[in-house]
């Protein structure tokens, strides 16, 4: 089977930037495939002392990469909880959407990001391209982070 190449939305003037969360190497780098190949600038990160530091940097526009269009990140991470970065996030006004994989079957701490504010959660083994295609049509329906008001 011949697959057409991907292309970019007419609306869409640039690649998605998003930051990929996994202390796993193996499942950062099979996500992080799989939103490239749905058009995505993938920046990866193993900690969230380096999630910390990437959103620092967007916060005070010292990141050449630019705000996040897209957060994804387990939520067990070492250095920090997701779930404490995403309600910082929220605390500062930021409406980058989080997507959250927790383990198989943690219905509390689901319901927890979804209350501070996680747009999506997925629970592990993740799929790459099942999660790759919810961010690509989550995405499509949101405006550029830099024409947001």
């Amino acid at each position: 089977m011949i697959e057409t190449p991907f292309r970019l939305p007419r609306r869409q003037r640039r690649p998605w930037r998003v930051i990929v969360a996994m202390a796993d190497s193996t499942r950062r780098a099979r996500i992080a495939r799989a939103l490239r190949d749905k058009g995505c600038r993938v920046v990866p990160v193993h900690d969230g002392g380096q999630l910390l530091e990437r959103l620092s940097a967007a916060i005070l526009e010292d990141d050449p990469l630019g705000r996040p269009d897209l957060i994804v990140t387990d939520v067990e991470l070492n250095g920090c909880s997701a779930l404490s970065v995403l309600s910082g996030a929220r605390d500062l006004g930021w409406d980058t959407p989080f997507f959250l994989v927790v383990r198989f079957n943690d219905q509390a701490t689901a319901e927890n990001a979804f209350a501070l504010g996680a747009d999506r959660v997925f629970e592990r083994p993740v799929d790459p391209q099942e999660l790759a295609t919810a961010a690509h049509t989550y995405l499509l329906g949101r405006e550029p982070v830099g024409r947001r008001r």
